[in-house]
């Protein structure tokens, strides 16, 4: 498994695997990203 693009963790590129729909990765990294970014986002206020 490739590592993925922006934190370069396997664990993530398996887990954007399982949440492709129909084939479509490029969705599945924005969720992922998206969901992350918001997370982060929550962390740092804290």
């Amino acid at each position: 498994v490739i590592p993925d693009a922006k934190y370069g963790d396997e664990v993530l590129t398996k887990f954007m695997n399982s949440l492709m729909l129909h084939g479509k990765k490029s969705t599945a990294e924005s969720i992922l990203y998206g969901a992350l970014d918001t997370i982060e986002g929550k962390m740092s206020r804290e």
